[in-house]
């Protein structure tokens, strides 16, 4: 059926110059004729602009964002299962410093050593349940809005691209300060990125939004990233140098990478699936390598240097036990054996933290061994004077592993007790 009032509704191809009378393309701003600037032609181009963007936020989806919130979700709690100690403590104020090392956390002098995946990695490490949800609900509410307007692949792309600009700035702020140990992550450089997209997006297309969408975004948006700066500046602890890397880096993505409406191509579909899975890989490449470079970090875990500790401390115990007794006509009894042997198994087990302990624990492990067979085989009467060369290498390596407890200790979460002076 014929609608005649539909058909006038529509906007016509053609209009007429206002000038010079010519029929020109509804769409042009300018006459070809007379180069005359036309005011309904901006007025048209303007209502097709805002009509573009509300369509993608209406009608794109935006599936990225609760994928990334997942994987941080998912990532933190293997954090926290990988610990080993309290579990609770961990879940809750989150993991060690070496643990979260492990898993990608920003260390400034491992970056410089080479690991440079921990520009990338950091953004899905976060540290205690309520940097999680914080940044978790951020996300949340922000990432949506620039995915739909820039679609998935490319919002993954100016996402993964923020956290390693806040990622960077971090390093270079650490490095300027010579603050090369410590451990940070979190995705808040790239969701203050996000906050650098939409501020930048919204003045490079403030004539094709909508004027109330425009005041909505100037009054949240800038606010935000404002007070978040502000409080950045005030708490010592939080990295204000990855936000504000993050911020210009999205600020700077909004300039360089073009808005496409939804319904441009099929072109533009088939780019953002390459883009989409260049992103990934670079993220599982990431990961990949900070899995390989992850065990020697595990070793150095507060749980595992205090095992390491006791082993040492055992065999300590069981060295001094032999070399108090063989005196006079001391004859070695098979526990003195057995207490030699269980000190032996425990520190062959352990995994020494670096590599000064490496060096101790193979040194406690020779001594070991060499008392063992020195009270196995020799008389009672020759004991103590078998025993004194092996004596004077422990206090040594005693003295050593003291030493090593007292400068490289405290990194670790231990100190070495200062007898009181009822024990000495």
């Amino acid at each position: 059926m014929y609608n005649e009032e539909a058909q006038l509704s529509e906007p016509r191809p053609f209009r007429v110059c206002q000038s010079c009378g010519q029929l020109i393309p509804s769409r042009s701003l300018q006459c070809q004729y007379c180069n005359a600037i036309s005011e309904e032609g901006i007025a048209l181009a303007e209502q097709e602009g805002e009509s573009r963007i509300l369509n993608d936020l209406f009608t794109r989806g935006a599936p990225i964002t609760p994928i990334l919130i997942g994987i941080n979700v998912a990532i933190y709690l293997l954090i926290t299962f990988t610990d080993g100690g309290n579990f609770w403590s961990a879940l809750t104020t989150g993991a060690d410093r070496f643990t979260l090392l492990a898993f990608g956390a920003q260390n400034s002098e491992l970056i410089r050593n080479g690991e440079w995946f921990r520009l990338l990695t950091p953004a899905f490490v976060h540290i205690g349940l309520l940097h999680l949800g914080l940044n978790s609900y951020v996300l949340w509410t922000i990432g949506p809005l620039v995915e739909k307007l820039y679609g998935s692949a490319r919002f993954l792309l100016i996402y993964l691209l923020t956290a390693a600009g806040g990622c960077l700035a971090s390093f270079l702020n650490h490095w300027l300060k010579n603050d090369l140990v410590g451990a940070s992550a979190g995705a808040s450089g790239a969701i203050f990125g996000l906050f650098g997209v939409v501020a930048a997006f919204s003045y490079r297309y403030r004539g094709e939004l909508p004027e109330r969408f425009l005041q909505a975004l100037k009054s949240s948006v800038l606010p935000a990233i404002a007070v978040n700066l502000v409080i950045g500046f005030s708490i010592k602890y939080v990295d204000n140098a990855a936000h504000i890397g993050g911020l210009l880096t999205g600020a700077l993505l909004a300039f360089v990478i073009p808005y496409i409406p939804a319904n441009v191509s099929q072109r533009v579909s088939r780019i953002g699936l390459v883009i989409l899975a260049i992103c990934v890989l670079v993220v599982l490449t990431s990961f990949a390598l900070a899995y390989r470079h992850s065990q020697p970090l595990l070793n150095r875990r507060p749980n595992k240097v205090e095992a390491f500790l006791n082993n040492v401390e055992a065999a300590d115990r069981a060295m001094v036990t032999i070399f108090r007794s063989a005196d006079g006509n001391w004859k070695p009894t098979p526990q003195d054996i057995s207490l030699l042997t269980t000190a032996t198994q425990a520190l062959e087990t352990s995994v020494a933290p670096d590599a000064k302990t490496e060096e101790i624990r193979l040194s406690f492990l020779r001594l070991l061994g060499q008392q063992k067979e020195i009270i196995s085989q020799f008389p009672p009467d020759t004991l103590r004077e078998k025993l004194e060369p092996n004596g004077e290498e422990f206090l040594k390596q005693r003295k050593a592993f003291e030493t090593w407890l007292k400068q490289d200790g405290p990194t670790y979460g231990f100190t070495l007790r200062e007898p009181t002076e009822k024990e000495k």
